[in-house]
């Protein structure tokens, strides 16, 4: 079985603003990010400029960067687990955007995320 990996940045309100998809399933997903478009032009402005001025919300499987935030593997204080909640449910916003492209596109109910 071949597996391709399908990256893609939601943001706040649900929309899909950039999708990244072609790279084998065995790929991880640093890597993806890094080859992808959206991951090398803020790579570049975040040299540049020093800081892009919104974030990307991401998963553990990602480092942190300037321009990403990352949930605590390990809570560590209050504020700790206050920013994971937080993240935690910013996160539903793009499971939701998942379901509505799922029902949408009923090929896709399959699809694992």
């Amino acid at each position: 079985m071949y597996t391709i990996v399908l990256q893609a940045l939601v943001d706040h309100d649900g929309y899909f603003c950039d999708v990244f998809s072609g790279i084998p399933g065995s790929v991880n997903d640093r890597r993806v990010f890094r080859m992808s478009g959206l991951g090398k032009t803020l790579a570049v402005i975040a040299l540049s400029v020093g800081s892009v001025g919104k974030f990307v919300l991401a998963d553990n499987g990602y480092n942190l960067r300037v321009f990403m935030l990352v949930g605590h593997g390990t809570t560590l204080d209050a504020a700790e687990c206050a920013a994971n909640d937080m993240i935690d449910k910013t996160r539903y916003v793009v499971e939701n955007a998942f379901g509505r492209l799922k029902s949408r596109f009923r090929r896709l109910k399959y699809l694992e995320l």
